[in-house]
């Protein structure tokens, strides 16, 4: 009875590594094809990826507008002030402008993310007939909406039109931009 465990082992050691299936190999993979990830090189059919990708980019601008904002506003109105006094007044401002522009754009994009992948899932065959641009602004707009929808009846229908603009201009100029060979991905849930 020992000599057939001991048998066994020694067949298991002798299973060729090549043959064996890893369950992170497809995830291994992907790791070491991110390294290789620009923008001309992103697909879109990640979802993981594309979550990332579209919070970062969108964090990442919305911090810049808000640090520029901080900027012009962090000026004091009398240069008589002491320095130290107009530097803290100054990075307050860069700092309370960025950080609250790029985490509101950050959540509004996931839950664009989101709602984009739970209107995709569960609409799948209602949403067969549009093409991408109005899924993107049906998606816009329940994003928009729902991002609003806290604070009233006018604040719901201005974000519902704000989302659906803004994913109307942001499709067409990922389109243009993808059709003079800029980028190379489309915007699409």
């Amino acid at each position: 009875m020992a000599t057939a465990a001991t048998h066994d082992t020694k067949d298991s050691k002798k299973i060729n590594e090549a043959d064996t299936f890893y369950v992170a190999e497809s995830s291994r993979r992907r790791s070491r094809d991110r390294d290789n990830l620009y923008l001309e090189g992103y697909t879109g059919y990640d979802w993981g990826d594309k979550l990332s990708f579209t919070v970062g980019i969108t964090y990442f601008t919305a911090f810049s507008v808000g640090a520029l904002k901080g900027i012009v506003e962090g000026f004091p109105k009398r240069w008589n002030l002491p320095k130290k006094l107009i530097l803290n007044n100054f990075f307050n401002a860069v700092g309370r402008n960025s950080t609250r522009f790029a985490n509101a754009s950050a959540a509004a994009s996931l839950m664009y993310c989101l709602i984009g992948g739970g209107l995709n899932f569960l609409l799948e065959d209602e949403l067969a007939d549009l093409t991408q641009m109005q899924k993107n602004i049906v998606c816009g707009m329940v994003t928009g909406g729902l991002y609003k929808s806290t604070l009233g009846i006018r604040p719901f229908v201005v974000g519902t039109a704000l989302g659906g603009g803004a994913s109307f201009l942001l499709h067409n100029t990922i389109h243009y931009l993808n059709k003079n060979n800029y980028i190379s991905f489309e915007m699409k849930f």
